[in-house]
């Protein structure tokens, strides 16, 4: 008979999940195996096996049950669980509530089942290791058609992580594999589990037949593929010295880029489409079917070399922005966009050019926060505490003001009709200016009201008192 908590069996059907597709569908084999020296829990779900360590002695047991049998097992406390075998049969005992509960599994043969071994040269990477490979393995397609796409590649001699799905591509430096070889293993959901990200230091070691992971209580084991063929991706990284345009990022821009731009509207669910636009300036503009242009003018960025307009997937602007990718490089059409940092090479294909959103003044733009902040202070002049502020105009006045102006210039338009539409649009736009500075002058205005009446409740409070 072996003890576990309910809640521990809900971490393991959460981390198990994620060894296969994702899906509740699948109910891998789990291997229950108990002794002296704690108990070892396995899941093997295909070209992944994943292991837990409880520690503690046990009685000598070894069953295995589905995945889901343990469903019914499962809770969000610590009350635990008996599993007895009893020859096909497994026995469930535990208590909730105060009730007493019991349920009886059918146990599946095992007597055939072999557990990967654990390599004995283990290699200690960085307590970033797990998620560098989560976003390597979100680079990864879902399939096989000529290469091994659903596959990380484990580079030996480059100490790189390489994923891909034909249209983007993200290489990622730094992991001292223990191992020369280029090693293909899955793809895989397991190591972006905060289970696991959160479990301790992470080491890797190779056999011949597993690329083994281990961190806390937590094994890992990947079997490598060694059929399948991986692209040369090399071939197609250009040379960030050689781009006609460079971006360099700042990082507040970074952090507002990967907060809005998912937010920008679109046309296309497919691509989710955006224009990148760099002429001295930073600027990514989406549109929707209907409606007008939106962008998010990065201030704190820079641009050097030619002036670019560009279509591309917004994700992998997102995702550059998230992984906090500084310099971006862009050359002619067709040619794979290349954004990196000392760590990583983010490559992706450009969409094609038709219909790319172009500057206009009926854009309606959306700066990043620092730089509007910035402005904001550069021309709102200093107050002086030693005063009382002055008494701001009246709204109403200034409303009135303000339109008995654009009367009188629509009244001296021109009689050529293009040359009055176009002075009558500059009046409008200057005329829309003032509107929503008039709005601000209101709100500020509220503000300052209800300012004074709660001043005034709180002195007719202190004099009740008094």
């Amino acid at each position: 008979m072996i003890s576990i908590t309910r809640k521990l069996i809900r971490t393991l059907r959460t981390v198990f999940r994620r060894a296969g597709d994702g899906t509740r569908r699948q109910s891998p084999p789990i291997l229950f195996d108990a002794n002296a020296s704690g108990l070892q829990i396995w899941c093997h779900a295909g070209r992944i096996t994943v292991s837990y360590h409880l520690p503690g002695p046990q009685a000598a047991a070894r069953f295995m049950l589905s995945f889901a049998d343990l469903a019914e097992l499962e809770g969000s406390r610590e009350h635990p669980v008996t599993l007895a075998p009893n020859g096909e049969i497994v026995e469930a005992n535990w208590t909730d509530a105060g009730v007493p509960q019991h349920r009886s599994f059918t146990a599946i043969d095992c007597s055939e089942l072999q557990n990967p071994p654990v390599p004995e040269r283990m290699a200690v990477l960085g307590d970033d290791a797990f998620p560098e490979l989560a976003h390597v393995s979100r680079s990864c397609g879902e399939g096989q058609v000529k290469y091994a796409l659903d596959c990380l590649q484990l580079r030996g001699q480059t100490g790189e992580a390489v994923g891909s799905d034909g249209l983007n591509l993200l290489i990622t430096s730094g992991f001292p594999w223990p191992w020369t070889e280029n090693l293909l293993i899955p793809r895989s959901k397991l190591f972006s589990s905060p289970e696991l990200t959160g479990a301790g230091p992470v080491r890797a070691g190779g056999t011949d037949q597993h690329v083994v992971f281990q961190t806390g209580r937590w094994t890992l084991c990947f079997t490598i593929e060694k059929e399948l063929r991986y692209p040369n991706f090399e071939q197609v990284i250009p040379d960030m010295s050689q781009a006609l345009t460079r971006v360099t990022f700042a990082a507040d821009d970074q952090k507002f880029l990967e907060q809005t731009i998912s937010r920008l509207p679109h046309d296309n669910e497919e691509h989710l489409p955006v224009t990148l636009h760099c002429n001295g300036h930073v600027a990514i503009r989406g549109r929707g079917a209907d409606g007008p242009v939106t962008e998010l003018v990065l201030s704190q960025s820079t641009v050097q070399g030619q002036e670019v307009l560009i279509n591309m997937n917004r994700d992998y602007l997102k995702r550059a922005a998230g992984l906090g990718l500084t310099d971006l490089g862009i050359w002619k059409d067709n040619t794979p966009v290349l954004c990196a940092d000392a760590r990583h090479r983010f490559v992706w294909q450009p969409l094609t050019n038709a219909g790319v959103l172009r500057p206009s003044p009926d854009n309606i733009s959306i700066p990043s926060p620092v730089a509007a902040a910035a402005r904001q202070q550069a021309t709102t002049p200093p107050r002086n505490l030693n005063t009382m502020p002055e008494t701001p105009p009246n709204p109403i006045d200034v409303a009135v003001s303000e339109a008995e102006t654009v009367k009188a210039v629509v009244e001296d338009l021109p009689l050529d009709p293009i040359e009055a539409a176009e002075s009558l649009r500059e009046v409008l736009r200057e005329a829309v200016g003032k509107t929503n500075r008039l709005l601000a002058a209101l709100k500020r205005q509220k503000r300052q009201q209800q300012f004074v009446r709660s001043t005034l409740a709180s002195l007719k409070q202190l004099q009740d008192v008094a």
